[in-house]
């Protein structure tokens, strides 16, 4: 449940749904802890950026939603 509750998280911070180009794979590392990796796309499809955090399970949507917001707004990314 947290995993998935995390994974929605960090796909709805970005507006996605289910024909756009972000993704989300949450797993539990321990019974405490989350390990959340994030895809970003950008809207013209020509960058993306993967990013994994690691984060307490009972923060795994904040912290996914948090992961989003920042890779969206660093621009970090790279050429396909």
């Amino acid at each position: 449940w947290d995993c998935a509750m995390a994974e929605r998280a960090f796909i709805r911070a970005l507006d996605g749904g289910c024909s756009s180009p972000v993704a989300a794979f949450a797993q539990l590392m321990d019974a405490d802890t989350m390990k959340l990796t994030g895809l970003y796309v950008t809207e013209d499809r020509t960058h993306s950026h993967i990013e994994t955090i690691i984060c307490p399970r009972s923060d795994g949507a904040a912290c996914a939603a948090s992961l989003a917001l920042r890779m969206k707004s660093e621009g970090i990314l790279w050429e396909r």
